[in-house]
């Protein structure tokens, strides 16, 4: 009987450390929690059972972005091309991204040609600024051209191509395009006489008529 008195004892010991520790532990995650919240600090809700988890639909190479530049990039997502009439410049879009692409001050946007025009879309957003971007929905690890006629005469030819959010580079974001026409010499625009030496701005009359883009359809 009292073997019995004595197990009991010793449990009911164990029971009243245990509770007295859980009490110890539940005060000081109190006191964090108070102390947390008072500085603006909550803990995030799970949504996860009402269907609101994380797409993973992040690119991890903006984790560090300067150990993931781009070909052609001096910062991350930034290139400045340097344009001539024999040279394709190359883009790289990402879907749920839209690149810029900034032309001379003197050129204006006239029209554009897109050869996918089912997967790939793109806004004039200004007299020489351009917006090119995947369509929401379309496949990614396409490619196709886009040319751009600039009222200067310039016709300025991209390959394009488009990559998912998992690409492990940068993809094109911002692009600074200047024109290289190696030696001097005088272009006539109608009654406007323009001097295209290298590093010589030139500012051109306004287009008589808005800028509009035509996509074809190029068969793949």
């Amino acid at each position: 009987m009292l073997s019995k008195s004595v197990k009991i004892s010793v449990l009911s010991l164990f029971a009243v450390a245990f509770a007295a520790e859980a009490f110890a532990q539940a005060t000081i995650n109190s006191m964090d929690q108070n102390a947390d919240q008072s500085q603006g600090q909550y803990q995030p809700m799970d949504m996860g059972y009402a269907g609101f988890n994380s797409l993973g639909m992040m690119q991890s190479a903006w984790l560090d972005p300067l150990q993931n530049l781009g070909e052609g990039q001096s910062k991350p997502a930034y290139s400045k091309y340097y344009w001539s009439p024999d040279l394709v410049l190359p883009l790289r879009l990402r879907e749920g991204m839209i690149t810029l692409l900034n032309f001379p001050e003197w050129e204006m946007i006239e029209d554009i040609y897109i050869g996918d025009n089912a997967t790939f879309d793109g806004q004039i957003s200004g007299p020489n600024t351009l917006l090119l971007y995947p369509r929401k929905g379309a496949n990614v690890g396409v490619d196709t051209n886009i040319i751009v006629f600039g009222r200067s005469g310039n016709r300025y030819v991209f390959y394009v191509r488009s990559e998912g959010v998992n690409t492990e580079r940068l993809t094109n974001a911002i692009v600074d395009i200047d024109v290289i026409d190696g030696a001097g010499g005088a272009v006539t625009l109608g009654s406007v006489d323009v001097n295209d030496r290298v590093g010589q701005a030139v500012r051109l009359p306004a287009a008589s008529t808005p800028a509009n883009i035509t996509a074809t359809a190029a068969s793949r």
